[in-house]
């Protein structure tokens, strides 16, 4: 799993985690793949970490961008993009029907039936704290999702 600020313990089902904080992506994934890169990357951090994913695709890889933090311009080596065979696809579900998204979620579905996917934790946070939920989230002070409450 890939992330920029925050250390991820592996998930079941993943055999491998890097910690983009203390580890050169690129470096580590080939290392993990005895040189051969990953087949795909589902990129939901962007900005500095972008091109280092793109770098660890295999021949032919695709890399999903669903997200930027911070900066959302990008750039990348394109002679290597193409040379790689290398395929960028971007998915923006704001754009999505509620039909394709209720599709995506039936998709998903086995995956947490079987306990391959998890749910992040979630925190009830009263109406009257929200500003302070906010201010967590933003500074990236918290490691769980903040759910408003209004009762």
């Amino acid at each position: 799993m890939i992330g920029a600020d925050v250390i991820f313990e592996p998930i079941p089902g993943a055999w491998s985690a890097v910690n983009t904080k203390t580890e050169d992506l690129r470096e580590r994934v080939l290392e993990l793949t005895a040189g051969r890169g990953v087949d795909a990357v589902f990129d939901t951090v962007g900005g500095a970490l972008f091109e280092p994913a793109l770098r660890s695709l295999a021949r032919g890889g695709r890399q999903v961008a669903v997200s930027s933090a911070g900066e959302p311009r990008v750039s990348f080596n394109l002679i290597e993009f193409y040379h790689n065979f290398s395929r960028l696809l971007g998915v923006d579900s704001y754009g999505l029907t509620s039909q394709q998204i209720a599709e995506i979620e039936g998709e998903l579905l086995r995956g947490f039936e079987t306990g391959d996917l998890k749910p992040p934790p979630i925190e009830v946070v009263p109406f009257e704290k929200a500003v302070d939920a906010y201010s967590r989230v933003a500074a990236r002070q918290t490691k769980t999702k903040q759910v408003l409450s209004f009762d």
